[in-house]
């Protein structure tokens, strides 16, 4: 946390926002989940899981109470880590833990599809090889689903990569999964050092906050942020 600490000490502004994140339950996920073909090979993709883990740090430090999920290897911390591998295991995770939470943030790259078939033993190699892949379980549609029962969490960030018609995406996205505010961003900021990001809320068509080329730190400040002020 020693990096993320001396970063926003410059910015003095930002720290006294984020001292409203103080005893707040705050679940946030991480990394690209991964989808098993055999014993030893998989689909994922390329997420780093750096900048969950940036706001996971951010918040613990302003006194929030945290959980990260990642599917990442991560060092213990001064919050709870719970590391899953697949979608649904991450989906069993996030539902379990979100039941009486203050703030969902799926910074997660979670995939949108499943091996259908998958073999308990190394598929021998041949020429070709054809998978059959099925769709796996939204897990925002899932939180909106419990959000509506049960009124927790009480604010569920969503995330949206997409190359084209990225802001209309966004916003169907939002609405269609009942979000409090989505960040949107281009296929190319995935695992970049650098960050641009766009972000909407149900109170507006257009961006409420834009950045370009920020470091992971400055985009989870921002974040943050903006989550605090919804």
């Amino acid at each position: 946390l020693a990096m993320v600490e001396t970063c926003i000490e410059a910015l003095s502004k930002t720290k006294i926002v984020l001292k409203q994140l103080k005893a707040k339950n705050i679940v946030v996920t991480a990394g690209g989940t991964i989808e098993a073909i055999d014993n030893v090979r998989h689909i994922s993709n390329a997420s780093t899981g750096r900048l969950g883990k940036c706001i996971a740090d951010i918040a613990c430090l302003y006194g929030a109470d945290v959980h990260l999920i990642t599917t990442k290897d991560e060092q213990p911390t001064d919050y709870r880590i719970t590391e899953v591998m697949s979608s649904s295991e991450m989906r069993d995770s996030v539902l379990k833990e979100v039941t009486n939470g203050d703030v969902l943030i799926m910074a997660a790259a979670v995939s949108d599809y499943t091996v259908a078939d998958f073999q308990r033993t190394k598929i021998k190699r041949s020429t070709n090889i054809s998978l059959d892949l099925v769709g796996t379980e939204d897990i925002l549609k899932s939180v909106a689903s419990l959000k509506l029962k049960s009124g927790f969490p009480k604010k569920v960030i969503g995330f949206c990569l997409e190359d084209e018609n990225l802001d209309q995406s966004a916003i169907e996205k939002l609405k269609s999964k009942s979000l409090d505010m989505i960040v949107a961003n281009l296929s190319d900021n995935i695992g970049n050092q650098s960050r641009t990001i766009k972000i909407f809320t149900p109170k507006s068509s257009r961006p409420v906050f834009m950045s370009e080329n920020k470091t992971v730190i400055e985009t989870a400040l921002s974040i943050l942020e903006n989550i605090l002020n919804i």
